[in-house]
């Protein structure tokens, strides 16, 4: 849940300034336009110290949110469906951040099966920053999480924003997961934009980061390596199995069966 499943340590380190805004291309397999539409993108940093976070370990890490979105206006489309497209999403750096060494973790939540409960789908990356400038912004206690929900937080099957029965209800409010944004980065009032639908351009600190875990990304995360998608691939693998091991057996009784008609009649002939 912190950098996606099989996540890598990455090599590369971006570096950025406050108020910087950053990219984030998602592809899909086979690199494909993102396959999915439903379902908010939220972006969370965390300080790695001293150290840059080449090898930082962050299974222990408070991380702070610093923007959310989910539809692009009151009964609009999910501003995924602009990703879908193709579209990369633009993330802004708080414009007080403080320098330093961080991860910033992006992540698209797939809603297109919450309406039961388990059928939410997380897709994760993240991105090595080193911050330059001489800002002092930052969170506070209470705005920290640890991932999967250690710190107040939770991320589980049957929180608001992770199950939602309305999710295909254009007019349904949406809460969003996790915690509320910091208030240093604006709070609640921090949203992501789409390229072509929101303001913001790349800058010094861009990054491009694919769900199929592109050079730039400490993440090899794909669609196939979710941990949802990886339990269906499991059920097909076991399935197959299954499969080929009964055709064996029929195969096996189909043989028995002939020789057994064979010795018949071979005793019949004498």
């Amino acid at each position: 849940m912190n950098c996606g499943l099989g996540a890598q340590f990455a090599s590369q380190i971006a570096d950025a300034n406050p108020g910087d805004a950053l990219q984030f291309k998602w592809l899909g397999g086979g690199g494909q336009n993102w396959p999915h539409n439903t379902g908010p993108m939220l972006t969370y940093m965390t300080s790695c110290g001293n150290s840059d976070c080449t090898n930082y370990n962050s299974s222990s890490s408070e991380w702070f949110k610093i923007e959310q979105v989910a539809r692009v206006s009151s009964g609009g489309a999910w501003a995924q469906l602009a990703v879908s497209e193709g579209l990369p999403a633009n993330v802004t750096l708080p414009s007080t951040l403080a320098p330093g060494n961080y991860l910033l973790r992006h992540e698209i939540l797939g809603l297109q099966g919450a309406v039961s409960v388990g059928g939410a789908e997380f897709y994760i990356a993240c991105s090595n920053l080193k911050v330059g400038g001489s800002q002092t912004g930052g969170p506070t206690q209470n705005e920290l999480v640890q991932f999967p929900g250690v710190g107040g937080w939770s991320y589980n099957d049957t929180e608001p924003g992770i199950y939602d029965p309305n999710v295909y209800d254009p007019s349904a409010p949406y809460i969003f997961p996790g915690p509320p944004v910091a208030a240093f980065a604006g709070g609640d009032a921090a949203n992501t934009s789409v390229a072509g639908e929101g303001s913001g351009s790349a800058g010094s600190g861009s990054t491009s980061t694919s769900g199929a875990g592109g050079p730039d990304s400490s993440s090899s995360t794909s669609p196939q390596s979710i941990c949802k998608l990886q339990r269906r691939t499991t059920l097909v693998t076991e399935a197959s199995t299954f499969a080929v091991k009964t055709h064996v057996r029929k195969r096996r009784n189909l043989l028995t069966g002939l020789f057994g008609d064979l010795r018949f009649i071979y005793k019949g002939s004498n």
